[in-house]
């Protein structure tokens, strides 16, 4: 699969869902369900895919993403994380 559909089909889950924080949990299900590695970044202050490293387009996604879901902190991330199994796959 095209990494930009692959994109495009997550953050279409994110539409599906209402766009708030239950969308951002899907996405990011989605997104790992694809193999991409999401994390919490305590030096950039939100979520980050390893797939920024070589990849551009990820910051404002990431970014939008940790917002939606309201994470500030590393344990705001674990809170969310158990609450929207974001560990399933």
């Amino acid at each position: 699969m095209e990494v930009r559909s692959m994109i495009d089909e997550c953050l279409e889950e994110m539409e599906h869902k209402g766009g708030g924080a239950d969308g951002a949990a899907a996405t990011i299900r989605c997104l790992k369900r694809h193999k991409e590695n999401i994390y919490w970044d305590s030096d950039l202050g939100r979520l980050k895919v390893a797939a920024e490293v070589w990849q551009a387009g990820w910051e404002d996604i990431m970014r939008d993403l940790t917002e939606k879901l309201g994470i500030s902190d590393r344990e705001s991330y674990i809170r969310v994380k158990n609450r929207y199994n974001l560990t399933m796959y």
